[in-house]
């Protein structure tokens, strides 16, 4: 099953690149949110090969899930691969600057069941597929407010302190 968003923001693709790659902030994110993160590889900088182990409550039990940057394109593209027992995912972030000053925000989320059981969640959850499509556009375009915030509040302190 396939989900994909887009969402426009105030900034230009390597701002928001350079937000999208403050890892350690999401990571801090999932923290907050009930999830347990841990980092699995050696890398100091964002680069491909940087992999997460996260166990997250999903319906209700605690799932683990290890994630894997696996492609990495500056200011323009992430991709990254997912993998748990029941399910494989792939998620794609997109950014194309549309005209100066602006990014357009594309992801697409790909996941695919590894088991019987998993295929059968799987399609209960397609024949819900418009409300799961509104809830990620609806978080996409969350994330994308979340990111041209912190922007402009960058922006601010920078150009507060360059005036003083």
């Amino acid at each position: 099953m396939r989900l994909s968003a887009r969402a426009d923001i105030a900034a230009e693709p390597a701002a928001v690149f350079a937000e999208l790659t403050e890892f350690e902030r999401f990571e801090r994110m999932a923290l907050q949110a009930g999830a347990e993160v841990v980092r699995a590889d050696a890398l100091d900088a964002p680069d491909a090969g940087m992999e997460w182990v996260v166990k997250a409550p999903i319906r209700g039990r605690m799932r683990r899930v290890r994630v894997t940057l696996v492609d990495i394109h500056s200011d323009e593209r992430l991709e990254f691969h997912a993998t748990s027992p029941n399910f494989d995912m792939t998620s794609e972030i997109v950014l194309i600057a549309p005209r100066p000053g602006k990014t357009r925000l594309q992801i697409a989320f790909d996941i695919r069941p590894k088991t019987l059981a998993s295929r059968i969640t799987l399609q209960s959850a397609k024949l819900r597929k418009a409300t799961l499509s509104r809830r990620f556009d609806e978080r996409v375009k969350g994330l994308a407010r979340l990111i041209e915030d912190r922007i402009a509040e960058k922006a601010g302190r920078f150009g507060a302190a360059t005036r003083s």
